[in-house]
């Protein structure tokens, strides 16, 4: 049989080890990651992985990818979150700079991919969760560089106008375009903000608050360059993101937010307490589904927006998955009753330094254990993983790996300083049914 180009680990956390007999290693890997190989010998193989070698046992390793990989990129104050099928690349916001297209171009990232520096990196679908500076302002660095081929940009639909009533078109009384429909009627969100379009139209008209205009204007630029195929708004009432069925690589994507008011006709939608309430609180909620396994990201949603959800979701509860992005960076306002419906095993909170909210908060971060299953939840934080070295010289960031091979699940983060050999503090759910997490074995 012919010695493959390369192999992919298929157990939670591999060590390459210095020898075929030895315990000791010169890295670890985690679930699925890509190994050249360099060699064989009977039951191992010699591999390479991220500018180091080992040997691994060829029961450790499979053919090819299986699995799905979801990094929680530190970006600072902000969520960025990149999703990787076996066939697909994802990106679930951006943070507010230019963190991630950074990540995304490093050496480590395309030694992944396999690509020579000229190459385009492929992005098959890109969300917004809503249109905050710290969610989207760093896509546009990605979606305006020629070095990204993009297929589809999906959002919740709700643009963003600017601060000062003196630069806003006509009709437009906040932020978001709030109107008040009939006499005594609740005041309601009503937006036609969609395809490229729309996208078009709303550039034409003006008074955009400037950072979304410049991501319109880098969508509108990609997508008359080739870069770009089509953007468009995503809502509850699709039963799932087209292409997102569960059918192929396995990966089913369901939009359980932003809840229109109602299920035909124009999209409208309540109006919270503020701007601010309102465009977080319509946030897209994405449930992901990956065999046995389900992740949960909902953007900055509140207390409003969460008890709005529950309300709506109230026959069938679809909230109960394995992990969950905490909402909002870890604010405070959040619904008890909505956090006891979650359930994770895991929750991954994703904040920065130098902000004034104190994500964070105390209260968030000690709910989201109390209400978590397991005797020892997992509570993960790219703040908190993130440290400087060399005295400050040198910044060590604090992304958080979930990797599904749709029973199998492994939750990892880089230590700040490395034990020999042993790269990633990593821990594993039980398979067989019940609620145990433990550290990734290690012989």
């Amino acid at each position: 049989m012919t010695t493959p180009d390369h192999v992919y680990a298929a157990v939670p956390e591999l060590r390459l080890r210095r020898t075929q007999r030895s315990k000791s290693a010169n890295t670890t890997v985690l679930m699925d990651a890509w190994m050249k190989v360099v060699s064989e010998d009977g039951d191992w193989y010699q591999v390479e992985a991220f500018g180091k070698d080992g040997w691994v046992k060829k029961t450790e390793t499979r053919p090819s990818a299986t699995a799905l990989k979801v990094f929680f990129v530190d970006v600072g104050q902000g969520d960025a979150v990149l999703i990787e099928t076996p066939q697909r690349r994802i990106l679930v916001d951006g943070g507010q700079y230019s963190a991630m297209r950074r990540y995304l171009m490093g050496w480590k990232y395309k030694w992944v991919l396999n690509l020579p520096g000229h190459q385009r990196i492929r992005i098959d679908d890109v969300f917004v969760s809503h249109f905050d500076a710290d969610h989207f302002g760093g896509l546009v660095s990605i979606i305006g560089n020629d070095r990204f081929k993009i297929g589809r940009v999906w959002h919740a639909g709700i643009p963003r106008y600017a601060d000062t009533s003196s630069k806003r078109p006509p009709g437009i009384d906040t932020e978001v375009g709030r109107t008040n429909v009939g006499s005594g009627a609740r005041t309601k969100v009503t937006s036609s903000f969609d395809d490229i379009d729309s996208a078009r139209n709303l550039l034409a008209v003006g008074g955009l608050m400037p950072t979304f205009r410049n991501f319109l204007q880098a969508v509108v630029d990609a997508h008359d360059v080739g870069r770009l195929d089509s953007i468009g708004r995503l809502t509850s009432r699709s039963d799932h993101v087209p292409g997102y069925s569960g059918n192929g690589d396995g990966l089913k994507i369901e939009p359980l937010g932003p809840v229109p008011l109602s299920s035909t006709g124009i999209v409208q939608y309540p109006w919270f307490s503020d701007n601010s309430h309102t465009v977080n609180g319509h946030s897209l909620v994405l449930l992901l589904t990956f065999d046995q396994r389900r992740l949960l990201l909902g953007g900055d949603l509140n207390r409003e927006a969460e008890e709005y959800l529950l309300n709506h979701y109230a026959a069938s509860l679809p909230f109960q998955v394995d992990v969950a992005k905490a909402c909002h960076h870890g604010s405070s306002d959040f619904s008890v009753d909505f956090l006891s419906k979650l359930e994770p095993y895991a929750t991954v909170f994703s904040s920065g330094d130098n902000e004034n909210y104190a994500h964070p908060s105390a209260d968030a971060l000690g709910s989201a254990g109390k209400y978590s299953r397991g005797d020892r939840p997992l509570i993960w934080s790219t703040e908190i993983g993130r440290s400087n070295k060399n005295a400050g010289e040198e910044i060590h960031y604090g992304l958080v790996n979930c990797r599904t091979d749709g029973k199998q699940l492994a939750m990892a983060q880089m230590f700040e300083k490395r034990k020999a050999g042993d790269v990633w503090d990593c821990y594993q759910l039980a398979t067989d049914g019940s609620d145990g997490i433990t550290r990734c074995a290690q012989d």
